[in-house]
């Protein structure tokens, strides 16, 4: 059991060095067997972080912050059994990052929804999620990570009318028929109020930010060969 508690220290400690571009893939390479680390194929990136530090401090008077932080790495890796290989570990900040071989695009694509949920429904906590698919090689990860990292700061820092809105749009972005007020009675606010904040915002109006997320999601689908034009459609 000390073996390997030490073997799973070691190897975060290995991984956050890489990630944050302290050493090279390949000094990480050489030392996957070692360390039983078996990272290939296909692969998804995704970034787990705490809304802010209130989810945390909500939950110090009932659990130890590093068990909540080990509940939320166990759902996670639950849930990610199906990505197989993959590599679940905490980087310097507390954030969860995983790195999984990716067998269904499907699936994949739904991912983040789905971790959100579960972390929402049995840990009652707010989480910001990023989620990549590595298109090239495995040793751009650190790049990746760096990006994901300002993207979600970035996110953190919306009004809360607008992440809940933005979340509901990268949720339902597949209906034929969402409409602003649909998401607008959601989330309890009125339309012109909606419209103006995520203009603000996010840049773009109701229209033009559902379109991107359909284009985003078309595009991760047909990289899929499995999936026909027609379906992705």
């Amino acid at each position: 059991t000390q073996l390997k508690q030490n073997l799973h220290t070691v190897r975060t400690n290995l991984l956050n060095r890489w990630i944050k571009g302290k050493i090279t893939y390949e000094e990480v390479e050489s030392q996957f067997e070692f360390l039983k680390l078996n990272i290939h194929g296909h692969l998804g990136l995704f970034i787990i972080k705490l809304l802010d530090k209130s989810n945390i401090e909500s939950f110090i008077n009932q659990w130890d912050k590093n068990l909540l932080l080990f509940g939320i790495q166990n759902i996670v890796e639950e849930l990610v059994q199906e990505y197989t290989p993959n590599v679940i570990f905490k980087d310097t900040e507390d954030r969860l990052v995983g790195i999984v071989s990716i067998t269904s695009t499907i699936n994949w694509v739904g991912l983040s929804n789905i971790l959100y949920n579960a972390l929402k429904k049995y840990l009652g906590i707010e989480t910001i999620i990023g989620q990549k698919t590595i298109e090239q090689n495995i040793g751009r990860i650190p790049d990746l990570y760096q990006q994901m990292i300002k993207d979600i700061d970035k996110v953190e820092e919306y009004n809360p009318v607008v992440l809940a809105a933005k979340r509901y749009i990268d949720t339902y972005y597949y209906k034929q028929d969402l409409t602003l007020g649909e998401v607008a009675d959601k989330i309890q606010v009125s339309q012109a109020y909606l419209s103006k904040l995520l203009k603000k915002e996010l840049g773009h109006s109701f229209v033009d930010y559902l379109t991107k997320v359909r284009v985003e999601k078309a595009i991760q689908f047909m990289n899929d060969p499995t999936i026909k034009i027609y379906e992705v459609a």
